[in-house]
């Protein structure tokens, strides 16, 4: 179901680049997870203030402009767009490890995500 983004509404999670956050209530539920350099740390820290049932909003009335891919994924350097590519595909296994690897599906499905990054990172 999409949301009206004139409208102030409750969303699963933001981009890092546009949180305004209070610093009690990330001492409460802790600061961005240092195993992920770059990509799903803002995944990852939305999730765990959405388990101890903080609300995370959008709010229209703000605007923030993020250059989106300006860290390397579009970068006409090979070596570097591969580097964060690599970066950027892994830190998704990473998240996808730290929440569904006690779920009865994960000795399953975790070979076959790893396969597909593993072809993404090759190329």
């Amino acid at each position: 179901l999409y949301k009206d983004f004139s409208t102030i509404h409750e969303v699963d999670a933001v981009t890092g680049a546009c949180m305004i956050l209070k610093n009690t209530i990330l001492k409460k539920i802790g600061y961005f997870d240092e195993r992920f350099f770059m990509y799903s740390e803002d995944m990852d820290l939305c999730r765990r203030f959405r388990e101890k049932r903080y609300k995370i909003i959008f709010y229209p009335e703000i605007e923030i402009i993020h250059h989106k891919y300006k860290s390397g994924l579009l970068s006409t350097n090979t070596t570097t767009k591969k580097y964060i590519s690599n970066h950027f595909y892994n830190s998704f296994l990473l998240y996808y490890d730290k929440y569904y690897n006690n779920k009865w599906y994960y000795k399953i499905t975790r070979p076959i995500i790893s396969a597909f990054v593993y072809f993404k990172t090759k190329k």
